[in-house]
């Protein structure tokens, strides 16, 4: 078994992108957030979602992040312990995840664009 994860998402902006971990809803779950500022420099936050707001996590989870914003589109990529996804799969095999993303620079705005999907793992006892 791989012992990293890795994710990557990218949205048609110039503000920020998330993307988010164990609840199909913001409320609880391990969100990633990121954009590159005006100037250039890059924001990296790992924020857990309280219903409607969130803040900084207590404890980072990931390994590695990249951040770029080039043509309009702002692209986040992550690695992630895999422990932390399969301690994470809940009792129908299922791994929730968010994505959204907003036009602004400021984690604080209303997203422009949510999804949710869950990532189904067959066979939990092989890990």
């Amino acid at each position: 078994m791989a012992d990293t994860l890795y994710v990557g998402a990218d949205a048609r902006t110039t503000g920020w992108v998330a993307v988010g971990f164990g609840s199909s809803l913001m409320d609880g779950a391990h969100i990633l957030f990121s954009f590159v500022k005006r100037d250039g420099q890059v924001f990296f936050a790992e924020q857990v979602g309280h219903e409607h707001s969130h803040d900084d996590v207590s404890e980072t989870l990931v390994i590695a992040h990249a951040v770029t914003e080039k043509g309009g589109v702002t692209t986040l990529e992550a690695a992630l312990p895999a422990a932390f996804v399969l301690d994470s799969v809940n009792d129908r095999g299922t791994f929730p995840m968010i994505f959204a993303y907003s036009r602004r620079d400021s984690v604080r705005t209303v997203h422009r664009f949510y999804k949710s999907i869950e990532l189904s793992f067959a066979d939990r006892g092989t890990r």
